[in-house]
Order: C-alpha cells, then structure tokens, then sequence
C-alpha cells in the first residue's frame, strides 16, 4: 500500500497493527524520523543499506544494490521533484513503489551473506542502535537548525571557505532560504540547494547578474526568488566586520 501521509498524517492505528513487525528500509536513519512523526514507531528492523555495508560493497545506494543483487536496474527519474504537489502522477506512484518493491528479495540476499560471514549479530547490533539514536539525533538536529547552532556542519563544503565574510553569506542565504521556506510551505533545498550557498560563499558576486551566473542559481525556483538571494548576499557583503559569524565545531558527544 502507498499511503500519502500529507492527507493521511496520523498513522497511530496502523502502527498498532504493525508495530511487532520488521521493517526492512534502506538507509533506516533517513526514514526513521519521517515514520515516527507519522506514529510509526517500528520496535525491530532489517537495513538493507547498513548491511551492504557490512559486507564490504563500494556502492551501496539502494539502485546499486538492487542491481548487484537482484540484475534489476531501478529508474532513478523523480527523486529529485517537488513530492509536495498534489495530486501526485501517476508516474511518480509508480517510481514510489519501484522503490521498495525489491527491499525483501534484497534483504533475503543480504541475510544469507551476513550468515555466511557470521556478521549477522554486528548487523543486529547496528540495527537496534540506529533504533535507539536516530529519533533523538534528528530532534537535536532540528533544534540546531531552528536556533541556527551548528548550521555550517549540516551544508557541505564550509570547511573549506577562507574568512568570516564567505561564511556570513552562507548564514545570510541559509536564514532567506529557510524563512522563504516556510512562508511558501516548499521544503528549502528545493529552493536552493545548499551547495548553491557555498557556490556562492567562494565566489563572492559582486552583483546581481554576477551571481545569476553561477551554475547552482540557473534553476527555475531558484531565479524566481533572486532578488532575495542577492538581498542576503548584500546583507553578508555590508555587515560590520566585528558582527560576522564564526564558525564554531560541534562537540563529540559519542
């Protein structure tokens, strides 16, 4: 069954039903704190992609897998369009589907290897711990992000930016993303990516049209909101230098 959780937000009774039950996903630590806003709490999983892991594959994403695994090649076409538009095609259903359609015969696989290996209780062992973090690790992220701690560990590339001021243009644009986000109810990234904002960080444009350039900004979202990208460039570009955000490294708490 495919349900669509933005008609559907409550899936408690389901959970009920379910609850004892082993949920196999890829990349549980992904998928976990989607389910558990939803009520669906699973109490024991399988993850497919930790487990390819631990048997040693170079390419572990779930379409490398189910090739490797299965000779199936996985249309990888509408994973990177805007899931909030409804009604959902038809097509897009479909892909949905196809996406874990192939979760059991790979686990089967995957299981057999893990045996064979005698790995399978390292596997477990993950299994329950990615259980036991992962909720409580996606609410300390989400605290992070709501009250700006931490936001130059969660957008790649950062460490690699050379003074304050690229790194206010990256503060600048995530806080304009975020709220614009929020406003127009469309997830952020699908507005701007975050490599976009450290595209933008090195390259330091001097103006509008210079910034409209840059590879990351020629996407049809993001040029309808130019002007408040530039608005943040311009807001980082002209802060005191005394006020210029610094960068400071999240502590090692495992």
């Amino acid at each position: 069954f495919i349900i669509d959780t933005i008609v559907f937000p409550d899936l408690k009774e389901i959970n009920e039903i379910i609850k004892d039950t082993e949920c196999i996903l890829h990349a549980a630590d992904q998928d976990l704190p989607c389910l558990t806003k939803t009520g669906i709490i699973p109490t024991k999983i399988f993850d497919t992609e930790k487990a390819a892991r631990l048997l040693n594959y170079n390419k572990v994403s779930l379409g490398s897998m189910v090739e490797e695994k299965l000779n199936v090649k996985l249309e990888k076409l509408h994973s990177n369009d805007d899931w909030s538009v409804r009604p959902i095609p038809k097509k897009w259903i479909a892909y949905a589907a196809l996406d874990v359609e192939y979760l059991i015969e790979l686990k089967n696989k995957l299981i057999q290897e893990l045996i064979q290996t005698e790995k399978i209780k390292y596997a477990e062992e993950e299994f329950t711990h990615c259980l036991q973090t992962t909720y409580e690790k996606y609410l300390q992220r989400q605290i992070e992000k709501n009250t700006l701690q931490h936001i130059f560990h969660y957008i790649p590339g950062c460490l690699t930016l050379k003074n304050r001021r690229q790194l206010e243009i990256v503060h600048q644009l995530y806080i304009t993303r975020e709220n614009l986000g929020k406003k127009l109810d469309i997830a952020p990234t699908m507005l701007l990516k975050n490599k976009a904002l450290t595209q933008a960080a090195k390259i330091m444009p001097h103006s509008r049209e210079e910034m409209m350039k840059l590879s990351l900004f020629k996407g049809k979202k993001t040029r309808a909101h130019k002007n408040k990208w530039w608005g943040a460039i311009a807001r980082a570009d002209s802060c005191p230098e005394e006020k210029l955000v610094k960068f400071t490294r999240k502590e090692n708490n495992a």
